[in-house]
């Protein structure tokens, strides 16, 4: 097989609507992800000078006790 027969077979592979729309779908899924990239940068750079809202506990409130360790740790020292 010649190059411009290998080429051609390639050139042909690439108009197959199968492969068309598997690179629609790959093309959108980069998009989006580019999209939501650029949209974590904008907001990265809008709220650079805010830290007390970035760093702040939404969910929690100034009278709220803390929240309870992850990790059981009255149960760790029962069994010492």
């Amino acid at each position: 097989m010649t190059t411009t027969q290998s080429m051609s077979t390639s050139n042909a592979a690439l108009g197959h609507p199968g492969t068309a729309a598997a690179f629609r779908k790959i093309k959108l899924l980069t998009s989006g992800y580019l999209g939501i990239s650029a949209l974590a940068v904008v907001v990265i750079v809008l709220m650079r000078h805010h830290s007390a809202e970035v760093n702040s506990p939404s969910a929690r409130t100034a009278d709220s006790s803390p929240p309870a360790p992850w990790w059981p740790s009255a149960s760790l020292a029962a069994r010492r």
